[in-house]
């Protein structure tokens, strides 16, 4: 609510009608020219209140007067509406992928993403001695611990911690390509 003063309210009514609202335990925020009531009042309160000197109208604030957090409701409410919509039409609508897979026959040639492709790559070409299942945990341990290991190396030998950098990167895109050219 709002309350609008007169624009020939004098500063002694204004402050009748403030203090009014004071005694009537209503909350108010200043506007200019106007007050903001902060509490819900009856109709005899507001019709109480309209019939005080000075007052132009009371009646439903505007949208001038909404806070952040009515703005931030209204966006929220309105953000669920349209990702709800969507959400059913999505699932009633459902884009077409293609032909649909034929469970009961495999593909030729099943290809793996590109970051598993030096795995799949040393699966294939990797020698029988090799514990390639034990492979991901030591790398994840490499790249723990390395930062440790690595930085005396290459306080000391740069030149050799350069080149232990480009061949494990040069390992992993033979392996990597390996694996396209299959």
């Amino acid at each position: 609510m709002i309350l609008h003063f007169s624009p020939a309210a004098t500063l002694e009514e204004r402050a009748a009608v403030e203090r009014a609202l004071r005694d009537a335990d209503i909350r108010t925020i200043p506007a200019e020219g106007a007050l903001v009531l902060r509490d819900t009042l009856t109709v005899a309160e507001i019709h109480g209140l309209a019939a005080l000197p000075g007052v132009a109208s009371v009646g439903p604030g505007g949208r001038e007067y909404s806070t952040v957090r009515v703005a931030a409701l209204g966006w929220m409410s309105a953000a669920c509406a349209v990702l709800g919509g969507l959400t059913i039409l999505a699932a009633n609508f459902p884009a077409p992928l293609g032909t649909p897979a034929d469970p009961l026959r495999t593909p030729e040639t099943l290809r793996s993403s590109w970051p598993l492709l030096p795995v799949h790559g040393l699966v294939e070409s990797g020698p029988a001695w090799l514990p390639v299942s034990l492979l991901p945990a030591l790398g994840l341990g490499l790249l723990v611990f390395w930062p440790l290991v690595a930085s005396g190396l290459a306080r000391r030998m740069p030149r050799l911690h350069v080149a232990l950098g480009v061949v494990a990167l040069g390992v992993t895109g033979w392996l990597a390509l390996l694996e396209v050219v299959r």
